[in-house]
């Protein structure tokens, strides 16, 4: 087989392998677009009771939204009613429902506790809403920012 056949044969095989390769892409998120996963569990950050992705057990890159139902709304709903108890009466004219679904009410207690903590009041509990409020200390006696 001479030189030019040969570099034919492979140029046609790369040409068919190319035609059938699957290629993947990786995206790369910003750090404002990682706050994908949703909250499921309740854990500690700072001395604090947080919403946290289990199983890795991180506070900073989970996020609550209407239409969730878990532990982690419902420690938001207790951080609300203890932290910001009279806001939830003068908004309200009660406590929030503490029943770990994400529903309207708590996406109007939540919009008010972030217009207080001065967030912006988008009714989603991600990275800059833990951040900018208060949450239910595990001491039970006071409520404190977390990092």
């Amino acid at each position: 087989m001479t030189r030019t056949k040969r570099a034919a044969r492979i140029g046609l095989w790369l040409a068919a392998m190319a035609a059938t390769t699957v290629t993947s892409v990786v995206v790369l998120q910003s750090p404002s677009q990682a706050a994908t996963l949703h909250c499921n569990r309740v854990g500690q950050s700072n001395d604090a009771y947080v919403p946290i992705i289990y199983p890795s057990w991180t506070p900073f890159d989970c996020l609550l939204t209407r239409g969730d139902n878990s532990v982690a709304v419902r420690q938001l709903q207790n951080d609300m009613n203890i932290c910001y108890h009279q806001q939830m009466w003068d908004l309200l004219g009660k406590d929030v429902g503490v029943d770990g679904d994400f529903g309207p009410e708590t996406e109007r207690a939540l919009r008010r506790v972030q217009q207080l903590s001065g967030t912006a009041a988008d009714g989603e509990y991600g990275p800059n809403t833990r951040r900018a409020m208060l949450h239910q200390r595990t001491s039970g006696a006071y409520c404190g920012r977390v990092d």
